[in-house]
């Protein structure tokens, strides 16, 4: 009857796009500038994107190569 086995990328990326703004409204209720806020934010999600892609890079680079290997 429901799908269990859907795609939820576009729901995690709504979610997280919703966490940014709270915290972009967080910080500006703490008297930081809106534009101070968006930058602060923007850099400290891009770093996290950034660290994330770099530690998964040899996992997948090992993966693929036990494929090709087997």
């Amino acid at each position: 009857m429901g799908r269990r086995c859907g795609d939820h990328r576009c729901r995690f990326g709504l979610w997280t796009l919703v966490l940014l703004a709270d915290l972009v409204l967080l910080l500006t209720s703490a008297g930081l500038s809106v534009p101070v806020a968006l930058v602060a934010v923007m850099a400290v999600t891009a770093a996290g994107v950034a660290a994330w892609r770099i530690a998964r890079k040899p996992v997948l680079a090992r993966s693929d190569a036990a494929q090709r290997a087997g």
